[in-house]
């Protein structure tokens, strides 16, 4: 016997085309890598988004023991500033070091 429903089923028309707003800290590192190449995004601008995702996801995650916000953003505005010859294959794309690497500068915690 047929399963019958009752209601008619929503067929949902979607425009493959259309682009959909993707935030910078959604994108890969690939993703990145290649829109900052592109000159479609800043260094800066995700940089920016990084750190915008930190500050509304950090009470809960509690990831990060030191971060300053404005050493990053004058990084990626240098980095911003290279010319695409002076480029590296990973120019732009943040990493974070964990607080028990030796950093020279900054903090490290050690807890035994």
């Amino acid at each position: 016997m047929p399963l019958r429903f009752p209601f008619a089923p929503k067929i949902l028309h979607i425009d493959l085309r259309q682009k959909m707003t993707v935030e910078p800290y959604q994108l890969t590192a690939t993703e990145a890598l290649h829109q900052i190449k592109a000159g479609d995004l800043t260094v800066e601008a995700y940089a920016q988004s990084l750190l915008n995702r930190i500050h509304d996801r950090d009470e809960v995650v509690q990831a990060w023991a030191y971060l300053d916000q404005d050493y990053v953003i004058k990084q990626a505005k240098a980095l911003d500033a290279l010319p695409p010859s002076e480029r590296g294959p990973l120019h732009g794309i943040a990493i974070a070091v964990k607080d028990v690497i030796y950093t020279k500068g900054e903090t490290t915690i050690l807890l035994l």
